[in-house]
């Protein structure tokens, strides 16, 4: 009876300091396991010489949080090289994908421009999503502030058991800061089990493309889909016009049946790209890389937003020759710029006296009409378009305190600074919205705000696609 006893207090003792999240029935189930989960290590398909960087035994290091928005609990699993899985089950849709999940820390460091192997398996057994599958966001980033990432992943695996093969480069030293695995699983209800999880690292001196890979493809990506036939017709509708030439000799006579050659030199359609204005200027280590990517610019959009140095901070903090100089390329070159952005209303990518006063709403108002004045007053008749708000559904410090008026008078401001503009709202996670819950809040956000007289003329969509997007015909519903 005495042994009984203290088994159950050492197995409980594990489960605390090992910081896992199943209940307190499960733990002795997962910790007190002598066999580890099986590798794959011997598998023909993954190359021998890869080091292991997270515990074998993982699931008795998983950690979970806020799972308030659901269950997450360890099952049996048969017909597989694991025993045992990982099932979440969201009953409730948080308001972020990263509310719900896993995580599993990396025990060994990582150095940058690692080559790194994911390896796990995934199954739906339910999910009231449209297609039926679950998701899961799978994340390489470090485990606390600032939160640096390497990769995300989503995907949406069928109610079997589908093995996923994920390589990537570590994009920064995860030494002082270690890295974790997250598993992000807040969406709307579904249910999902995950196992068989191991990650390798390889080095710097392997090459990525000779290790395996899982082809991510999405709903309506074959040749016949139905969406296809409606958007060539769109195409024909919106996309093409008819147009006569006249063909004269040198005199200024019609020439009759003369054959005419033609080639689209530059197209009207926006089609840009995110820029680094130091690649731009030349002003990096590798000089050479520059001009590969200004030619490379050039030849395949006509349209660019820089990528920071006109959000607020950056621009007020910076002597914005780089940038200054950007703009100015962009206009020999005949390429059109988008602004981005002039107000992302959330302490961290605000001016820092702006929190500091954020009790002063007198002068939380002068600085940012001041601050409206200053650059979009520099930017008049350089840009077509502004991202005058970024990202309102999740970023709203200011408004908070002053209310969703005050952002109508932002938009009022630069329309009366800049009335050539085209103003834009914009935003992240609109096109999933079968699965991220947040399209109806923002379509009742910018309905307020055009109520109040807000001059907002587009949205923006971010357009994070990553390894499984929403099917065309989902998008464009």
């Amino acid at each position: 009876m005495s042994k009984l006893r203290i088994s159950v207090v050492i197995s409980v003792i594990i489960f605390i300091l090992a910081g896992t999240c199943f209940s307190q029935n499960l733990a002795g189930d997962v910790l007190t396991a002598q066999e580890p989960v099986l590798s794959e290590n011997a598998a023909d398909d993954i190359p021998e010489n890869g080091t292991e960087i997270i515990s074998r035994n993982w699931i008795s290091s998983v950690s979970c949080y806020k799972n308030t928005y659901g269950e997450i609990k360890l099952v049996d699993v048969s017909g597989q090289s694991f025993s045992k899985a990982v099932q979440v089950k969201t009953a409730k849709q948080p308001k972020n994908i990263y509310d719900l999940g896993i995580t599993i820390p990396v025990i060994k460091p990582v150095k940058m421009g690692d080559v790194i192997l994911a390896v796990f398996y995934a199954r739906t057994v339910d999910s009231s999503l449209q297609d039926k599958k679950a998701r899961v966001e799978f994340v390489f980033e470090q485990s606390k502030s600032p939160w640096e990432k390497s990769i995300m992943v989503t995907v949406g695996p069928e109610k079997t058991w589908k093995k996923y093969y994920i390589p990537f480069k570590a994009a920064m030293d995860y030494v002082k800061i270690p890295a974790h695995i997250s598993l992000r699983m807040g969406y709307k209800p579904q249910n999902i089990e995950i196992g068989g999880i191991e990650f390798f690292n390889y080095g710097k001196d392997m090459d990525i493309g000779k290790l395996p890979y899982t082809k991510m493809t999405y709903d309506g990506r074959e040749t016949g889909a139905p969406w296809r036939k409606a958007a060539l017709e769109r195409i024909e509708k919106y996309r093409k016009a008819e147009m006569n030439l006249q063909v004269t000799d040198k005199n200024g006579k019609p020439v009759s049946g003369a054959e005419v050659d033609v080639k689209l030199v530059k197209h009207d359609f926006a089609f840009g790209t995110a820029v680094d204005s130091s690649y731009i200027t030349g002003n990096r280590k590798d000089m050479s890389y520059s001009k590969r990517y200004r030619d490379e610019v050039k030849k395949l959009f006509n349209m660019v937003v820089i990528e920071n140095d006109m959000k607020w901070p950056n621009w007020e903090n910076s002597d914005k020759k780089a940038c200054k100089s950007t703009v100015e390329w962009l206009k020999e070159n005949g390429l059109r710029l988008r602004g981005h952005n002039l107000i992302w209303d959330d302490w961290q990518y605000l001016p820092s006296d702006l929190k500091r006063k954020q009790n002063d709403r007198n002068y939380i108002r002068k600085r940012i009409n001041e601050h409206l004045k200053e650059e979009a007053g520099y930017f008049k008749g350089k840009l077509v378009e502004w991202d005058v708000v970024n990202e309102p559904l999740s970023c709203k410090n200011i408004r908070n305190m002053l209310g969703d008026r005050e952002m109508t008078q932002w938009y009022k401001e630069v329309r009366r600074i800049d009335p050539s503009a085209r103003l834009y709202l914009n935003e992240w996670g609109l096109e999933g919205y079968e699965y991220s819950g947040r399209l109806d809040d923002f379509i009742k956000l910018l309905d307020g705000q055009l109520k109040n007289g807000a001059p907002i003329d587009a949205i923006g969509i971010q357009g994070h696609f990553e390894a499984d997007p929403p099917s065309p015909e989902a998008f464009l519903k």
